[in-house]
């Protein structure tokens, strides 16, 4: 497959450079069209305003993509009052955080639907939703990164919003299968080591509890050994920051810290998790014995009911799980392909709630194939390789043996093995020995970030918070 089109999905201003920076250098290189869509305004602060859109076309710049290239949704960062737009009703006008209800930009680099229909739209989940799905129709990528779900809500949503229009898109049958990256904008990058001077890889921040046990990261879908480490550009590995055209670039963000995280956000590798499409169950007919069994195809591996919660946010099942009713005594799905399909493997993710378990089920055909699985626990893929080609049309999955709820929140099934690696024009990342030790210059750059720091951002907030506390007391 030739790549020719990159698509960059950021939440906000500053965040293409965590996602991709270091990868739209190399696809330049290989002279691919990038184009970058931003979801949000990143105007959170009434008095920043769009400001950091313009920011954005500079930093865009300097890495080599072009204006015409840019493309912003026009919705903010930031809601008045405890509702996000993603977890809204579909057609419930929401107010901004600075007072606004109508998608804006730039008026000389206006938003997608002004540029498109001339009008500003009402600040609505679906019209987002639809104008995510138009934009993804519009430049049909090869390949699309996307934020995967972190501790930031507006991360969250645009990771849950993409999953819901890449089913939409992927189940119209027109034979579009971009290649999907998924990537933590925190994860190891804006909350990883300051470890630029010594080039070291991507490091995983630990594991964290939710979901009644240990996660490997913030959401319950992937592991970080299952992660894939695209070596990276010389002109992403310089001896002084100062001449890293990502840390150039970084520079444009004024309004944000982003320049000094770039000691963190910049590594020796590019780290990346693969969401595949060529899933054969997403256009498969699903019924069941019992429970909302539309789940287990619809791209959405899980949900939350409201994207601000911190500690708990997968514990709703019932949103994206096909849950069967505790009396239904079959516990079965159907799946339907409507002709013969060649089948090599199975992906199952059951709900990640470890107290929810189901402890086996059975895969089986009307022609005497069947296979017993024992799904993993936390909600992470439980891959089941076949030895022989499977055909058939039709595919039965029956729950045998559970403790709680039993719920599945995603089925894949491929005609081949999906490849994670080796797909891409870019080499994998193979670490090599690295002098640790900072030398005298890098130890003066080093020194002087921390004290142009100090005084443009760290003195500022101090002082804001003192003459707060004034105007209170007066």
């Amino acid at each position: 497959m030739m790549m020719k089109r990159l698509l960059v999905i950021a939440p906000h201003p500053d965040d293409e450079i965590n996602l991709a920076g270091q990868f739209i250098i190399r696809c330049i290189k290989l002279k691919m069209d990038i184009f970058v869509v931003y979801t949000t305004n990143g105007d959170a602060e009434r008095k920043v305003g769009n400001r950091r859109i313009k920011e954005a076309i500079e930093a865009l710049r300097i890495l080599g993509v072009a204006e015409s290239h840019i493309i912003i949704l026009g919705y903010p960062n930031g809601w008045s009052g405890s509702m996000h737009i993603y977890n809204a009703d579909a057609d419930s006008v929401l107010i901004s955080q600075s007072g606004k209800c109508k998608t804006n930009s730039l008026s000389e680099h206006p938003e997608f639907c002004f540029s498109l229909y001339g009008i500003h739209k009402d600040f609505t989940r679906q019209n987002m939703i639809d104008d995510f799905k138009k934009v993804i129709c519009m430049i049909l990528p090869d390949i699309i990164i996307c934020p995967e779900f972190d501790a930031h809500p507006d991360h969250r949503a645009t990771s849950l919003i993409f999953d819901e229009v890449m089913e939409s898109i992927l189940k119209g049958n027109f034979g579009y299968r971009p290649y999907v990256l998924k990537k933590y904008i925190h994860e190891g990058v804006w909350y990883g080591k300051k470890d630029y001077y010594s080039m070291q890889p991507t490091m995983t921040s630990g594991q964290r509890y939710y979901s009644g046990g240990m996660h490997d990261l913030d959401s319950p879908i992937f592991k970080w050994n299952e992660r894939i480490s695209y070596a990276t550009e010389s002109e992403t590995k310089t001896s002084l920051l100062r001449n890293n055209i990502i840390y150039k670039a970084a520079r444009k963000h004024k309004l944000t810290t982003a320049w000094y995280e770039m000691q963190r956000v910049i590594n020796s590798d590019m780290v990346y998790w693969h969401r595949p499409t060529d899933n054969l169950a997403l256009t498969a007919v699903i019924s069941g014995s019992s429970g909302k069994y539309q789940f287990v195809n619809d791209f959405k591996i899980y949900d939350t009911n409201n994207v601000y919660e911190k500690k708990e946010p997968f514990m709703c099942s019932d949103r994206f799980c096909w849950i069967p009713e505790i009396e239904d005594e079959q516990k079965t799905l159907v799946i339907e392909f409507g002709k013969l399909c060649v089948i090599r493997c199975f992906r199952i993710y059951e709900d990640c709630n470890i107290e929810n378990h189901i402890i086996s089920l059975k895969i089986s055909t009307k022609f005497g194939f069947s296979i017993d699985v024992e799904p993993n626990q936390d909600g992470s893929c439980t891959e089941i390789i076949l030895d022989n080609e499977l055909i058939t049309e039709q595919v039965v999955v029956s729950i045998i043996n559970w403790v709680g709820k039993p719920g599945i929140s995603e089925i894949e099934i491929y005609e081949i093995e999906p490849k994670a690696v080796g797909v891409l024009p870019i080499p994998l990342y193979e670490e090599s020995k690295l002098a640790y030790g900072m030398s005298y210059r890098q130890k003066i750059e080093y020194i002087s970030f921390m004290i142009r720091f100090l005084f443009k951002f760290k003195l500022k907030y101090e002082s804001k918070k003192i003459l707060g506390k004034i105007k209170i007391s007066k």
